[in-house]
């Protein structure tokens, strides 16, 4: 295309030429024969049931969202699939962005999740939080100086916990290629993440999984927060923002989200109970949602849906099961698939459906007020109106294929009125 002329008003960049057919393959051999094409190999996430509904992994440009309500395993999950990207290809990075925990917390769960053995069991063995933070507590009993303490280190806190070895060995795989980001709800704001992006292809990533926990809790752009933007407003701005980051960047993006206020009150939550606008359930690539299964092993671990309920990549509205180990802040990564007729995605599909059929007494008043004209009118057989109102209730079209009926049972109501 020709260079874009000044009088046009847009910047002559290649973000805002346009592209031919025939440039857009030129564009693409360039990539082709740069080796940039590596970057399309999907990224494992080495939850097996994810990775292959999603032909094998995380794409570039993609915006993925895990939601659920708390204590689901939303954080676990999170930074479990940027660790064990990590662990699988020695040319990912990941990046994890937490604004709700510290450096030192995160830490510890990494520690706590690569410890787990036999990790699809509902019995696991590892280490617990609780056993790290014992034997800190035992190293400052044992030093009796400063110089003695000066000298402690994370190998003489691991020495005291059972199981930290095989942590240990684990994280020597991919300790350099996981960054740990603590997120400031006031300052780390999504110019920020870009800038996290340029350090590492600095550093020579290309392959990248960020992930933000939680969406909800980025501050905009300080200019922005001048502007009396509502909440659903600014975290409309996010996901545009997040998806921006994802292609600018050609990196995989993912977003930890929180349950709106119903949905936070309901048994299970859907893709459409997420916290914000429209933009939380068309903005992303893939919806994730997690919600207890209501199943609890004798040791403990909580049986956890994983829905696939977005996905443009390949199959949706289908689910799998995972145990939850709390006190090791891991899910198993295998994940055993629902049939279709326990699915949560049953019920989902049944509230979709509510919610676009019109209703007797929503979006029909003009049913409604004859309904209740023929029943306050019209006392002879009021079982034959009620039958009709019961089936408008029910149908699709909210009752409008039932007017002619209505209409006959308003017509003898007025017949039969008393003057």
């Amino acid at each position: 295309m020709p260079r874009i002329p000044a009088s046009i008003g847009l910047p002559d960049t290649a973000r805002y030429r346009p592209y031919s057919v025939a440039e857009a393959i030129e564009h693409y051999d360039e990539r082709l024969r740069s080796g940039s094409d590596v970057l399309y190999r999907p990224i494992a996430t080495g939850f097996r049931f994810l990775d292959q509904v999603f032909g094998g992994g995380l794409r570039i440009e993609d915006l993925v969202v895990y939601g659920g309500k708390a204590n689901v395993g939303k954080t676990i999950k999170g930074l479990q699939i940027v660790c064990q990207s990590a662990e699988l290809d020695p040319s990912v990075l990941g990046i994890y962005v937490c604004y709700e925990h510290s450096i030192v917390t995160l830490l510890q769960r990494v520690l706590c999740q690569a410890s787990v053995q036999d990790p699809d069991a509902p019995v696991v063995q590892g280490v617990t939080r609780n056993a790290i933070e014992a034997a800190v507590q035992a190293c400052y009993a044992r030093v009796r100086t400063p110089a003695q303490r000066r000298a402690l280190d994370m190998g003489a806190i691991l020495e005291r916990v059972p199981g930290a070895e095989v942590a240990w060995w684990r994280l020597e795989r991919f300790m350099d290629r996981v960054w740990l980001i603590h997120g400031d709800s006031l300052e780390t704001t999504l110019e920020h993440l870009h800038h996290y992006v340029t350090l590492a292809k600095g550093q020579g990533f290309r392959r990248i999984v960020l992930i933000v926990d939680y969406v909800q809790r980025m501050p905009l752009n300080p200019l922005l927060m001048q502007a009396g933007l509502s909440s659903l407003q600014q975290i409309d701005l996010l996901m545009r923002g997040l998806k921006g980051l994802a292609m600018s960047e050609e990196i995989s993006v993912g977003g930890v989200v929180a349950a709106d206020e119903q949905g936070v009150r309901q048994d299970r939550v859907h893709l459409e109970n997420l916290w914000g606008p429209s933009t939380m359930q068309y903005e992303p690539d893939a919806g994730v949602v997690l919600n207890k299964d209501g199943l609890t092993h004798a040791s403990g671990a909580i049986a956890i849906r994983e829905s696939i309920e977005k996905n443009r990549n390949g199959q949706s509205d289908i689910e799998a099961r995972h145990w939850l180990h709390g006190a090791h802040y891991h899910l198993s990564p295998t994940g055993q698939p629902v049939a279709e007729e326990e699915s949560f995605q049953l019920e989902r599909q049944g509230l979709r459906r509510d919610a676009a059929r019109p209703g007797v007494l929503g979006a029909g008043p003009q049913i409604a007020f004859l309904s209740l004209l023929a029943l306050s009118q019209w006392r002879e057989d009021n079982g034959v109106v009620l039958d009709l109102l019961r089936q408008a209730s029910r149908a699709e079209d909210g009752g409008q294929s039932l007017w002619p009926d209505m209409l006959s049972l308003m017509e003898k109501a007025v017949a039969t009125a008393p003057p």
